[in-house]
């Protein structure tokens, strides 16, 4: 790892020509963050910079939002934690795409 730190941008791209990763459907819900845990606040980054098709509330798969309570649960009762992203439907992902290949 350390040195591919120091190597060509070019040379890491010839050969790091990976498959991205597959997408699965695993069926768990999205549940809407922040409803229920008053430790838990809620900025949805995206839709405050008005990134088009972005969501005015946040969503978790059940399992992911279930991890992320018991992690707040084992911080000092004084300490919240604010949720900037999570699902984020596909033309969201795209426009982000598109903004950070074109910088």
């Amino acid at each position: 790892m350390q040195g591919k730190l120091f190597q060509p941008i070019d040379v890491l791209k010839a050969t790091n020509r990976q498959q991205p990763p597959s997408m699965q459907e695993n069926s768990e819900p999205l549940i809407r963050v922040g409803e229920d845990d008053a430790r838990i606040f809620v900025k949805p980054i995206y839709y405050l910079q008005h990134i088009p098709h972005s969501l005015k509330s946040l969503y978790l798969r059940d399992g992911a939002y279930e991890r992320l309570k018991q992690a707040v649960r084992l911080l000092p009762e004084n300490y919240r934690v604010i949720v900037y992203d999570g699902y984020r439907p596909l033309q969201v992902q795209q426009f982000l795409f598109r903004s950070f290949r074109n910088k």
